[in-house]
């Protein structure tokens, strides 16, 4: 694809200079016969300008065609890295929230884990409580 195009834009170039020289050629001649036919003089610049016109053109066109190819490839490119950043952003928030989550997990382990101590030593202060209680009772 790339050689045809290449192709194109060399035969393109080719046809330009076969103009340009052709319109040379023109001026050249109407220009040494100037003075018996001006009219013939005015035209060969008239087609000059709109060969050097259609040239121009042609090269513009060129340029802009080359400059959108280079947009839609830059375009390209800026897609693919926003759509990697959008993943990467997803990562990162997934792995915030269950390294909050494994947090929250933890310290709901750790008071339960308070919690049963203590009920522990609740209990243990209850039953030493009673066995004060059961010895005093002996003794009276």
């Amino acid at each position: 694809m790339q050689q045809a195009t290449e192709a194109n834009h060399l035969s393109v170039a080719e046809e330009q200079a076969f103009q340009l020289s052709q319109a040379a050629i023109k001026l050249d001649q109407a220009r040494a016969n100037r003075r018996k036919n001006p009219a013939a003089f005015v035209e060969a610049l008239d087609h000059n300008l709109s060969v050097l016109t259609a040239i121009q053109t042609l090269r513009l066109w060129s340029s802009a065609s080359t400059n959108a190819a280079t947009l839609g490839s830059n375009v390209a490119l800026l897609s693919t890295r926003l759509e990697f950043t959008k993943e990467y952003v997803n990562t990162l928030e997934t792995g915030a929230s269950k390294l909050t989550l494994a947090d929250i997990n933890e310290e709901g382990a750790n008071l339960l884990a308070l919690q049963t101590r203590q009920q522990l030593g609740i209990s243990a202060l209850s039953f030493a409580g009673q066995a004060e209680q059961a010895i005093l009772q002996l003794f009276r």
